[in-house]
């Protein structure tokens, strides 16, 4: 048996965003009146060809709500019943191309699985501006008078942002590559064990036009994709042990045909982007994030970077000395791209997390309306996406502190006063084990079914990353909090409802099958 598989879900980069828009004012008459309005619009490729399946989202800079819509088959869009006021919108339309091949073989006891994927990721989007908004953000602390409230009155904020924006679209494209071997081998009528290997490999993320800008971590050299020997993604492929991805499984039942015990083990790699804002394109001289951070000095002082209320955000990036950005000055410069700017920057050897996961599940149908099931899971994962603030400054015993290390070698860039500096890295862990279920089904042979389930999971401390969950008990239907630090108790109760009669007849277990698939 040999399967052929070629799938292409892709679509044109987004040129021309809106042809056409209107936002008008509608009342509505009723029992009340509510004023809203709607935005209209076409999204077309440079070939005036319709763009199918783009997503069309709205934010309200007011509120900070947000819609989203898709276009159809004509390219066509449609966002009403909107509030009146300040609406920033952004189209996305990615894409993938996927190639893959698989092969089955069966020889007496063993089926043989061989295969390879291809994908090549399109991701092309209109960055609004920054994370801050067109709009900007003004944030006030009490640091200098102990209350929010009374730091505005002087317009001492702490914090002060807005994006000057991406000239066009940006266009992100890698690919994933893998290959992989499993046997299925099925020993006797009572055990069958699954054995797979898998290799898979990704490609570093890079812009179509070279439009990204790096950072040296201790040096501070100011890298731009594709230049000066620079790779056009400003960080490395990974290539090690980790591209190596085993799979154990087993299906065992060792006394008689009531007993059944399913266990596996499984090495899995995914690539964490860590989002549109937090990448290499986000830099200047491609897009400006304008952000100024001011800290309260000795007994509340005022610190000699402080942009007030009334300066607003033109003093932002003021001490860039009147130079424009350019990809030029981005070098000889510094101070004019990145003076009260925000950066970011890119671990050289950041790369894709890497899962173990394993299972043991443990089945018994004690009479034939009867089954008690018990099942644990584990997993760990570590290389996930974690953001660090290469700004922080080292802490002594004594309390006092000094500059970090990070862009230590460029005391330009390190002195110019720069937004907030953030390191994406690659060193963010997970773990979770979980009794994931207990669970007793009684079948009668009329009416409902009746399965009692109990939920017992460990939500460790030390979970790290860039999407880290909050530590506390999932949200799962009968939750009664916490049995010991760290460990959650549930259950469930339910009734369910025969489909047909010929469910009445005896319960009996699955039939003993492959414990783990490609």
């Amino acid at each position: 048996m040999r399967r052929n598989e070629f799938h292409l879900r892709t679509r044109f980069g987004l040129v021309l965003i809106l042809v056409t828009a209107l936002l008008a004012g509608m009342a509505q008459l009723g029992m009340a009146q509510e004023v809203t309005g709607a935005i209209t619009g076409k999204i077309t490729d440079p070939s005036a060809g319709a763009i199918v399946n783009a997503t069309i989202t709205a934010k309200d800079m007011d509120r900070g709500t947000v819609w989203k819509a898709q276009t159809n088959e004509e390219g066509l869009y449609s966002l009403p019943r909107l509030p009146i006021g300040r609406c920033e919108i952004r189209a996305e339309a990615g894409g993938v191309i996927q190639v893959s091949d698989t092969a089955i073989f069966t020889r007496g006891l063993h089926t043989l699985r061989m295969g390879f994927q291809m994908q090549r990721y399109r991701n092309n989007y209109i960055p609004a501006t920054s994370n801050d908004g067109a709009a900007g953000q003004i944030g006030f602390s009490g640091q200098y008078t102990g209350s929010a409230e009374t730091d505005f009155l002087p317009g001492l904020p702490s914090y002060m942002s807005y994006g000057q924006g991406f000239a066009g679209t940006v266009g992100q494209r890698n690919n994933a590559i893998g290959a992989f071997f499993q046997d299925d081998w099925r020993i006797n009528s009572r055990l069958t064990i699954n054995l797979g290997l898998r290799w898979q490999g990704f490609t570093p993320i890079y812009e179509v036009h070279d439009r990204m800008t790096n950072f040296g971590e201790y040096t501070g050299q100011i890298q731009l994709a594709g230049q000066n020997g620079n790779s056009r993604a400003l960080y490395n492929q990974y290539n090690g042990i980790a591209n190596f991805l085993p799979r154990l499984g087993l299906a065992w039942t060792p006394w008689g045909d009531r007993t059944v015990i399913r266990a596996a083990f499984s090495r899995s790699s995914f690539w964490e982007g860590t989002g549109e804002y937090n990448r290499l394109a986000t830099n200047a001289p491609w897009n400006v994030d304008l952000v100024g951070t001011f800290g309260a000095g000795t007994n509340g002082s005022i610190p000699a970077n402080q942009v007030t209320l009334d300066q607003g955000f033109g003093a932002l990036g003021a001490d860039a000395g009147g130079v424009p950005c350019t990809v030029t000055t981005v070098t000889s410069v510094p101070a004019s791209c990145f003076a009260g700017v925000r950066i970011h920057a890119t671990d050289p050897n950041y790369r894709p997390a890497v899962s173990n996961q394993w299972n043991l599940t443990l089945q018994r149908q004690l009479t034939n309306s009867l089954t008690l099931q018990a099942a644990y899971v584990g997993q760990h994962t570590d290389h996930m996406a974690a953001i660090y603030n290469m700004g922080q400054n080292v802490l002594f015993p004594d309390g006092t502190s000094m500059p970090g290390p990070y862009l230590s070698g460029n005391s330009t860039l390190k002195n110019i006063g720069t937004g907030q500096q953030r390191l994406n890295t690659s060193t963010g862990i997970q773990n979770y084990n979980a009794l994931q279920q207990l669970t007793a089904q009684q079948r009668p042979q009329r009416g409902p079914d009746v399965p009692a389930q109990l939920h017992l999971a460990e939500v460790p401390d030390q979970q790290s990353g860039l999407l880290r969950p909050v530590r506390r008990c999932p949200g799962k239907p009968g939750q009664r909090g916490r049995l010991l630090p760290g460990v959650c108790l549930q259950h469930q109760a339910g009734l369910r409802a025969l489909r047909s009669r010929r469910d009445q007849r005896p319960h009996r277990l699955p039939e003993l099958g492959s414990a783990l698939r490609p």
